[in-house]
């Protein structure tokens, strides 16, 4: 069976770059998942972003916290799995090519 890359990166990229995306998307993982821990804690999600500003209470819409809560929690599942398996990728099944 052949492998291949799980966030598609070409094979002449390599194992240290495959090594490297992988790391900044576990860092971006984790930093996610902190920022989640935070807010259900406190009951507010507070994300500042250039373009949109997210600020929802729980007391104020559970609904729309919850909503948010869970589509974040999505993607930090999906950041957590690419990180992963393009580890897993480069270190297994990686085959370097034969370029002459």
């Amino acid at each position: 069976m052949k492998w291949r890359s799980p966030l598609k990166i070409p094979p002449q990229r390599g194992r240290v770059f495959r090594l490297v995306v992988s790391i900044t998307l576990g860092a971006l993982a984790a930093w996610a998942f902190t920022q989640l821990w935070a807010a259900v804690h406190t009951g507010i999600l507070d994300w500042q972003m250039r373009y949109a500003h997210i600020h929802i209470e729980r007391a104020i819409e559970p609904q729309s916290f919850w909503f948010y809560v869970t589509v974040f929690f999505a993607g930090f599942l999906w950041l957590l799995y690419a990180c992963c398996a393009e580890i897993l990728y480069a270190i297994l099944w990686y085959e370097p090519q034969q370029f002459i």
